[in-house]
């Protein structure tokens, strides 16, 4: 028991360490970072790279069929980008991408 209660203890203490490297769940955020596109088949994604490689620092996701609103979307691999919009968490932070203003290259 005492062992399952240490275990307990030490999970909750490092739990404000990884909410300080997310955004904000539900607000609206402003991330920056190099992009990645990836095209599955319920849309595509724009992974924005998280700090020092580590995991995604949040993925802008543009769903099918709207990819004929986003121009520039064929010069974003590798490119500096800024993504706006409300984050959710759906596996990893996520931004729904509906607008073209929602994305910045540069």
């Amino acid at each position: 028991m005492r062992f399952k209660l240490a275990i307990l203890v030490f999970v909750a203490s490092c739990l404000p360490a990884l909410a300080d490297s997310l955004p904000p769940q539900g607000n609206g955020a402003i991330v920056s970072g190099r992009a990645q596109v990836e095209k599955g088949a319920q849309g595509t994604y724009i992974i924005i790279d998280g700090a020092r490689g580590r995991a995604p620092a949040v993925i802008g996701y543009i769903p099918f069929g709207n990819e004929g609103s986003f121009p520039d979307l064929a010069d974003v691999a590798g490119r500096m980008v800024t993504i706006t919009g409300v984050v959710y968490w759906d596996g990893a932070p996520k931004i729904t991408l509906t607008d073209p203003r929602q994305l910045s290259i540069g």
